[in-house]
C-alpha cells in the first residue's frame, strides 16, 4: 500500500488551518495542523512532514524561520508558503541571501491553484532515489547552508 503524503499546514489563523487541512484530506494528504511557528517546529519532530503548507507572518517565529528550522532535521520536506502580508518579499530575500529558495502565493489563493502547486512541488522530486534521513531538531539553530526547498515549474 502506497504511504500517504503527510503535510503540515501553519497558519495563525486556525480557520484558514483548518480549512486548508480539509482541502487537502479530501484530497488523499494526512495532514496536522498547527497555529505558530514555534509549535510547527515541535509538531515537525513527531509528524515527520514530507510538505510544509505555511503563512509567514506569524508572530515571534515566522513561518520562514520555523521552515529553516524544520529542514535541519527534515531536509528532503517540501515548503511552499502562502500570504496576504506584503513583508513576506523581504523575509523570502533574506531566506534566500541563506541559499533558501521558497516559493510564496499570495493568500488568498483558490483550492485548485493551491492542490495544483502541491502536486508540483511533490512530484518533481520523486525521481530523488536518496532515503530520507531524520534528524534531531537543534535547539533554535539557524542554517546558512545551500538547500532545495522547492523546484519551480514553468
Amino acid at each position: 500500500m502506497r504511504q500517504r503524503t503527510k503535510i503540515l499546514v501553519v497558519d495563525d489563523e486556525r480557520a484558514v488551518a483548518s480549512t486548508l487541512a480539509i482541502i487537502l484530506e479530501h484530497e488523499g494528504y494526512e495532514t496536522a495542523t498547527t497555529y505558530s511557528g514555534e509549535e510547527a517546529v515541535g509538531r515537525a519532530s513527531t509528524f515527520q512532514p514530507d510538505f510544509l503548507l505555511s503563512d509567514i507572518d506569524m508572530g515571534e517565529l515566522n513561518g520562514i524561520d520555523a521552515a529553516i528550522e524544520i529542514l535541519e532535521f527534515l531536509p528532503h520536506c517540501k515548503v511552499l508558503f502562502i500570504s496576504g502580508h506584503p513583508a513576506w518579499r523581504e523575509l523570502q530575500a533574506q531566506a534566500k541571501a541563506q541559499g533558501f529558495d521558497f516559493e510564496v502565493l499570495n493568500k488568498p489563493v483558490p483550492p485548485s491553484e493551491l492542490l495544483e502547486r502541491i502536486s508540483q512541488v511533490i512530484s518533481c522530486d520523486t525521481a530523488d532515489p536518496e532515503p530520507r534521513t531524520v534528524r534531531k531538531p537543534p535547539a533554535r539553530a539557524r542554517c546558512n547552508k545551500q538547500t532545495k526547498a522547492s523546484c519551480r515549474t514553468s
